[in-house]
């Protein structure tokens, strides 16, 4: 990406430059009335109230009403259909970790094994 090179010459620890971009797109939609005017496909209104750091028998109780649905395990007849389309996403999400615990352990000085790194992912 463009931006991060410059930013790190000014910064010591990483900078999510991603994130950074994702935040400032959604500001910019939602500033500039993308979905409506120009008829951008956007997200909408995503429900709240959900909170996970406070799981317990009452929240559980109380799950009905909240604005999300009781946690429950999806169909099982998906599997099948979604395997082959998960493999790809996992085996990215390992090698952009296993690089990024590269970069850092070469920054460190510190050495890292991949076993460990996909062990982690799991």
């Amino acid at each position: 990406m463009y931006l991060q090179p410059r930013i790190q010459k000014k910064v010591r620890y990483p900078v999510p430059v991603e994130l950074m971009c994702m935040v400032a797109a959604t500001l910019a939609s939602a500033a500039l009335n993308l979905g409506q005017e120009y008829g951008v496909k956007c997200l909408g209104h995503i429900p709240r109230g959900y909170c996970l750091k406070i799981i317990s028998r009452w929240l559980l109780y109380k799950m009905k009403f909240l604005s999300l649905p009781e946690p429950s395990l999806p169909p099982m007849w998906l599997l099948p259909k979604i395997i082959f389309q998960s493999l790809p996403i996992a085996l990215v999400s390992l090698s952009i970790t296993f690089s990024m615990a590269s970069v850092l352990a070469k920054k460190g000085n510190y050495n890292i094994r991949a076993n460990q790194e996909a062990a982690a992912l799991v």
